[in-house]
């Protein structure tokens, strides 16, 4: 669920247990910046701990897992529910 969400900007803190994935993703248009509140998730591949971040940029694919239960503070912007493509982008 957001915290907050307009056509701007779209806030929301994620909780997923340890193993959980999401797939292979990118957006269009949506920048997406992801910070780890607690526990270790993977960012394609990098493992970030408690505090660190991560920038996706548009047409930057992710594969996200949760390496140990986590929370992440998840920031995307401009808002856009249609703007989720699976798979990695091909121009």
């Amino acid at each position: 669920p957001s915290l907050l969400k307009s056509d701007d900007i779209e806030v929301a803190v994620q909780s997923y247990h340890a193993g959980d994935e999401e797939e292979q993703h990118y957006h269009k248009l949506g920048t997406e910046i992801s910070i780890v509140i607690t526990g270790s998730a993977s960012f394609n591949g990098d493992v970030l701990n408690e505090g660190d971040g991560v920038i996706i940029h548009p047409k930057e694919s992710n594969i996200f897992k949760a390496v140990t239960d986590c929370k992440v503070l998840v920031i995307k912007y401009p808002s856009n529910t249609n703007d989720k493509y699976l798979g990695e982008y091909i121009d």
